[in-house]
Order: C-alpha cells, then sequence, then structure tokens
C-alpha cells in the first residue's frame, strides 16, 4: 500500500475546473494508475495556504498527467510518494491518534421509525443523509466500532455518574453536487457529506488497518471514506 500527496496548482484554470467536479477528480485519480486497479482512496485537504490531493491506494501512482495539468512547469514533480506499510506494521492496539475523515454519513430507511418518517417523507429503502449533529455522532460512533477504533469514552462527571463523551466533532457538513455523464446525459449527484476530527483510540488492529487502506462507508469513489491519523 501507497500514500501519496500531490500539491495542486490553484493559478491554473484547469485546476479549478478540476476541483468544481468530484467526476472529473475521480477520473483524474484513475488516469494515475492502470485500468482495474481498485481499492483507491482520495480526498482533497487544505494544508496553510495550498490544496493538496491525498491518494492511498494498492500500487504507486504515476501522477504525469496530473503534473501536465494542475501542476507546475518547473521541472519538479508536484507528487510525493511514500511505502504505507512500515507504518501500517507499527500500529498497535490501545495507539491513540489524531484523525481526520471526510464521509458520507447515511442511513438506509427501513420504515420502522413511523414518526420519523411522518416528520421527514421517506421511502422505506431509500438510502438518507444523517440531519442533525447527534445523527452524525451516532453515524461515527457505530463505523468505529465496526472497524477497530474507538471514539467514545465513558467519562465521569462531578457528581459520579458516568456519562457518554465524544471525542471528536464534525468540522463540517452539508452536500456534495456534481454532474456525471451517464449515456450520453448529464445527471445532477447529489452525496451528504461530513468532514470529522478529533481523537481515535484503536481497538482492533487489523480490522483499522483495513479501514485505513480501504475506506469506511459509501461514495469512495468521490473522495469520502478516507481515514487519515496523525501523532497526538
Amino acid at each position: 500500500m501507497y500514500i501519496s500527496r500531490f500539491e495542486l496548482n490553484k493559478k491554473l484554470r484547469e485546476t479549478h475546473r478540476l476541483l468544481q467536479s468530484a467526476e472529473r477528480i475521480h477520473a483524474a485519480v484513475l488516469g494515475c494508475f492502470p485500468s482495474n486497479t481498485q481499492q483507491i482512496l482520495w480526498r482533497i485537504d487544505d494544508i496553510d495556504s495550498s490544496k493538496f490531493l491525498i491518494v492511498v491506494s494498492p500500487i504507486r501512482p504515476d501522477f504525469k498527467h496530473m503534473q501536465e495539468k494542475y501542476g507546475w512547469n518547473n521541472g519538479q514533480s508536484a507528487g510525493r510518494t511514500v511505502n504505507y506499510m512500515p507504518f501500517l506494521s507499527k500500529l498497535k492496539t490501545g495507539d491513540k491518534f489524531r484523525f481526520k475523515l471526510d464521509a458520507n454519513p447515511v442511513f438506509k430507511f427501513s420504515g420502522k421509525n413511523v414518526s420519523e418518517s411522518v416528520k421527514h417523507p421517506r421511502k422505506k429503502g431509500k438510502v438518507y443523509g444523517m440531519q442533525s449533529i447527534e445523527e452524525h455522532n451516532n453515524w461515527l460512533i457505530s463505523k468505529a466500532s465496526k472497524n477497530g477504533f474507538l471514539v467514545e469514552k465513558r467519562a465521569v462527571s462531578n457528581t459520579g455518574e458516568v456519562e457518554d463523551r465524544v471525542t471528536f466533532i464534525v468540522r463540517k457538513k452539508g452536500k456534495l453536487r456534481f454532474y456525471k455523464s451517464n449515456n450520453e446525459k448529464r445527471q445532477l449527484v447529489t452525496i451528504a457529506i461530513a468532514t470529522y476530527e478529533g481523537i481515535l483510540e484503536i481497538t482492533d488492529v487489523d480490522m483499522f488497518r483495513k479501514a485505513l487502506t480501504t475506506g469506511i462507508g459509501r461514495a469512495k469513489a468521490y473522495g469520502q471514506g478516507m481515514l487519515t491519523i496523525a501523532k497526538i
């Protein structure tokens, strides 16, 4: 596995056009790999005043075409790739890290919650985005337990009562909209998105490594699902 970072040249018109559509970014990322390469994750990050494309992939990407269209014509590559495996191999159960996750927090409506269905008309079996902060929090807590990490702790209050305390925040939430070509027609795609940041603790190192390399949740082709960690 490899993790890569490519700095986008924000001064270029082509870069601005690229960033307007998750479909275009997805196509550009796929162009860095042989056809049929699986398990590619990507995300756009703002770091200081620069904008970066972050990629996690099973093989090393070739950023040549990205360099020509979205990089700098100064002879220096805007991309950097490192082997992810040495870092992944050192992870241990109980380790704590700062994390960032861009995600598509959704649920499939089962029809069981009738009052909620009346309040927000929903169809059984259809996928909907989370609405409230509490719903967003519960989505991540549920996903964490299935991906080998913990973002919720039991804390004792001043009164001696045990209470739940989340160790993360929803940095931003909203909707991602872009047009996708479908049989020569343009189709508007809308995806619910949220960025989570906070502190996590590894509870199952094998499951956690899989989450780092294959992502969490839906819409991975469109820049969602990538979990990254850093030392506290």
